[in-house]
Protein backbone atom coordinates (compact mmCIF):
# COMPACT_ATOMS: atom_id res chain seq x y z
CA UNK A 1 0.00 0.00 0.00
CA UNK A 2 1.35 3.46 -1.05
CA UNK A 3 1.06 6.44 1.74
CA UNK A 4 0.92 9.84 0.75
CA UNK A 5 3.74 12.48 1.72
CA UNK A 6 2.96 14.81 4.53
CA UNK A 7 3.08 17.38 1.87
CA UNK A 8 0.55 16.38 -0.30
CA UNK A 9 -1.70 15.28 2.62
CA UNK A 10 -4.11 18.67 3.80
CA UNK A 11 -5.75 17.94 6.93
CA UNK A 12 -9.18 18.75 7.28
CA UNK A 13 -10.30 21.30 9.79
CA UNK A 14 -13.21 20.44 12.35
CA UNK A 15 -16.39 21.73 11.54
CA UNK A 16 -18.65 22.15 14.57
CA UNK A 17 -22.84 21.83 14.25
CA UNK A 18 -22.90 25.18 12.78
CA UNK A 19 -20.33 24.40 9.43
CA UNK A 20 -17.73 26.14 11.27
CA UNK A 21 -14.17 25.91 12.01
CA UNK A 22 -12.54 26.73 15.34
CA UNK A 23 -10.47 28.78 13.27
CA UNK A 24 -13.45 31.01 12.21
CA UNK A 25 -15.14 31.00 15.47
CA UNK A 26 -12.24 32.73 16.91
CA UNK A 27 -12.06 35.16 14.19
CA UNK A 28 -16.04 36.16 14.59
CA UNK A 29 -15.44 36.46 18.03
CA UNK A 30 -12.51 38.87 17.34
CA UNK A 31 -14.17 41.14 14.97
CA UNK A 32 -17.01 41.46 17.26
CA UNK A 33 -14.92 42.45 19.98
CA UNK A 34 -12.88 45.57 17.97
CA UNK A 35 -16.64 46.50 16.61
CA UNK A 36 -19.04 46.76 19.77
CA UNK A 37 -16.64 46.13 22.76
CA UNK A 38 -16.69 48.47 25.16
CA UNK A 39 -15.42 47.53 28.37
CA UNK A 40 -18.00 47.65 31.19
CA UNK A 41 -20.87 48.70 28.79
CA UNK A 42 -20.61 45.69 25.98
CA UNK A 43 -18.69 42.71 26.68
CA UNK A 44 -17.80 39.66 24.82
CA UNK A 45 -16.22 36.60 26.06
CA UNK A 46 -13.59 34.38 23.98
CA UNK A 47 -15.95 31.44 23.71
CA UNK A 48 -19.12 33.74 23.31
CA UNK A 49 -21.79 31.77 21.27
CA UNK A 50 -22.51 32.14 18.09
CA UNK A 51 -25.33 32.17 16.04
CA UNK A 52 -25.30 31.42 12.08
CA UNK A 53 -27.58 33.64 10.06
CA UNK A 54 -29.07 33.27 7.19
CA UNK A 55 -27.23 36.42 5.25
CA UNK A 56 -23.61 36.13 5.29
CA UNK A 57 -22.64 36.17 9.01
CA UNK A 58 -23.10 35.36 12.26
CA UNK A 59 -25.11 36.23 15.68
CA UNK A 60 -22.52 36.81 18.63
CA UNK A 61 -23.12 36.50 22.01
CA UNK A 62 -22.66 39.47 24.16
CA UNK A 63 -22.85 40.89 27.74
CA UNK A 64 -24.64 44.58 28.17
CA UNK A 65 -24.33 45.85 31.55
CA UNK A 66 -27.76 47.35 32.48
CA UNK A 67 -27.59 49.75 35.46
CA UNK A 68 -30.03 49.91 38.42
CA UNK A 69 -33.09 51.94 38.57
CA UNK A 70 -31.95 54.05 41.10
CA UNK A 71 -28.48 54.53 39.45
CA UNK A 72 -29.61 55.61 36.14
CA UNK A 73 -33.04 56.34 34.97
CA UNK A 74 -34.70 54.75 32.55
CA UNK A 75 -37.69 55.56 30.23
Amino acid sequence: MKRASPSTTKKKEKVDSDGLTKKQREDYIQRAKAQYEEEGSVEIDDNAKLSVGMDKGVYVEAWVWVADEEEIPYG
